[in-house]
């Protein structure tokens, strides 16, 4: 099988390997990776570190397009700065703050009284 290591994983095994305070092998045992991936994910960082500051540049783009321009259409304008129409209407998800806690409270409840419930049965048993 497999095995997947997260965003904030390979960042940090990178940005250990970038300071060089210790060898590739030094740090493929200390986290129990082959040291091709991390060399493989130094690289990657390195090649990739600009991309941070791509999106503010991309967003700041975006703002200069006019909706109400009379000649260009919103489209042409994203065309011509190099932007591409969906980042123009993108607006980002307002997050919640706390998950439903009374919903979840009574979820645990019922698994706890039946723990042989499926999710279905779980949600039928709560209305």
């Amino acid at each position: 099988m497999r095995k997947r290591y997260d965003k904030e994983f390979k960042a940090k095994v990178a940005s250990e390997a970038l300071k060089g305070e210790k060898t590739l092998q030094e740090l493929a045992t200390i986290y129990a990776i082959h040291p091709n991936m991390i060399a493989l994910w130094k690289k990657q960082l390195v090649e990739r570190a600009f991309m941070i500051y791509e999106k503010e540049e991309k967003d700041k783009e975006a703002e200069a397009v006019e909706p109400a321009h009379p000649v260009l259409s919103i489209g042409r304008q994203c065309e011509l700065l190099g932007v591409s129409r969906s980042t123009f209407y993108y607006r980002p998800k307002e997050e919640k703050e706390e998950p439903d806690v009374p919903i979840l409270t009574a979820i645990l409840a019922m698994m706890h009284k039946k723990p042989f419930y499926a999710y279905r049965k779980v949600e039928v048993s709560l209305r």
